[in-house]
């Protein structure tokens, strides 16, 4: 697992985040190697033989930190909490080849899942501030959602994580608008 290839790390880290989710029926996905295995699957990284419940706890405890990035209130505080993790993981800058040219990925110093998780989804965090600047990194504003998005949109204004969370909060204004909510029937 590294930043190279055509693993979108923010993606990554804004999908982790969101394995804990209010609104689903089971809010909290990793519950157990298995799930955790099919994160990695879903994030297009290699899962690892010999997975345990402490690499759960770890990733679980990452997961924590980067909503930190998310739910930040400015940029600065982003970037304090990037740089951090940054210090925390030392990833270390290599070449590698790709199928037709030469790119340089960042490697953990160490081999434990949770650093080379890590690796990819802060530097995919900080790529996005380094490319499309404040306000990338945000939290839904749909209630009662909690999950986060990464905005690449060209004007940077989006407001929701997905599209049912945006279709939701128009249908709610709309109702807003007419003068108050009617029953659903």
């Amino acid at each position: 697992m590294t930043s190279e290839g055509p693993t979108d790390g923010a993606r990554v880290a804004s999908g982790l985040v969101n394995t804990l989710d209010t609104m689903a029926r089971e809010p909290d996905f990793l519950q157990g190697v298995d799930r955790l295995e099919r994160f990695l699957r879903w994030a297009g990284l290699e899962a690892r033989p010999g997975l345990t419940e402490r690499d759960v706890r770890e990733v679980k405890a990452l997961r924590s930190r980067l909503r930190k990035v998310f739910l930040a209130e400015t940029l600065d505080e982003q970037v304090e909490l990037l740089n951090g993790e940054l210090l925390r993981i030392r990833p270390i800058p290599q070449l590698a080849r790709t199928e037709a040219t030469w790119l340089v990925a960042h490697r953990p110093r160490s081999h434990r899942l949770v650093d080379e998780l890590a690796t990819t989804a802060v530097l995919g965090l900080t790529d996005v501030i380094s490319s499309y600047g404040e306000g990338r990194l945000a939290m839904c504003e749909a209630e009662p959602c909690e999950c986060v998005y990464v905005d690449r949109t060209r004007s940077g204004r989006r407001r929701y994580c997905c599209r049912l969370c945006n279709d939701r909060a128009s249908q709610a204004a709309h109702r807003r608008r007419r003068g108050g909510t009617t029953a659903a029937g």
